[in-house]
């Protein structure tokens, strides 16, 4: 009986074992290979960005002007982003993105903050599922000040010089991805609006401040198509 498992054994091995040797002859005959342990990439394909986590602003108060008091940029909060890109390959896309974040500060007081603009994602490893990624940009940034009491808040607003965010995307899917991402940005306050006054106040020193974010992100790909990996390989 053992004689015979062993016979049973050999023959399933060998028979796998022909079976992928004629299934690698057959791609590489048709000129290409896939790769084993990868996923599809989206191609051509709209992209749904968002992300939620912690917020920090750091660096000087913006100044005071014209009869105005200093802005402070406040303490920690709680943001979310939403991007709506176009993915043309597997490793890069482009695309605008927005974001707000909120804290509640001290005696009552609150701070708004938005932002808008510009942004290109890269990918590392898009066919792997773990992708490492970077995306760079530029864009605008808003910030309300509402202290307690009426009549007293500020809009303050300028430009988001520079921007950068990394993060490891999980491909759940071909079209879903989670990630944990950190990143921060550069931008500074050029001009003011007081509550109850038309005219824009333009802020005459102003400084440079940065921005922090840490949270997950989730990517949701539309449309398009998946590309696969492979290998070129001469024909026979």
């Amino acid at each position: 009986m053992t004689r015979t498992m062993g016979i049973a054994v050999a023959t399933f091995a060998l028979a796998a074992a022909s079976a992928s040797t004629a299934s690698a002859q057959t791609a590489m005959r048709e000129g290409t290979m896939e790769r084993r342990g990868q996923i599809g990439a989206p191609l051509n394909a709209f992209e749904i960005q968002v992300d939620s986590g912690y917020n920090q602003a750091f660096g000087p108060s913006v100044p005071a002007t014209e009869g105005t008091g200093r802005t402070s940029l406040g303490g920690a909060g709680l943001g979310a982003g939403l991007g709506l890109h176009y993915r043309a390959n597997p490793y890069s896309s482009v695309g605008i993105n927005g974001s707000y974040n909120m804290q509640n500060l001290a005696r009552g007081a609150e701070l708004r903050g938005a932002t808008a603009g510009i942004d290109g994602v890269f990918h590392a490893s898009p066919y792997s599922r773990l992708d490492p990624w970077v995306s760079v940009g530029a864009g605008y940034r808003m910030l309300w000040d509402q202290p307690s009491g009426p009549n007293n808040d500020m809009f303050v607003h300028g430009f988001q010089l520079a921007k950068a965010k990394i993060g490891v995307d999980i491909r759940v899917s071909e079209s879903v991805a989670l990630a944990p991402t950190v990143g921060g940005d550069l931008s500074m306050f050029l001009w003011r609006n007081p509550e109850g006054r038309v005219s824009t106040q333009t802020i005459d020193t102003p400084r440079l401040n940065a921005f922090v974010f840490a949270g997950i992100a989730g990517r949701f790909d539309a449309g398009g198509q998946r590309a696969r990996p492979v290998t070129i390989m001469g024909r026979r």
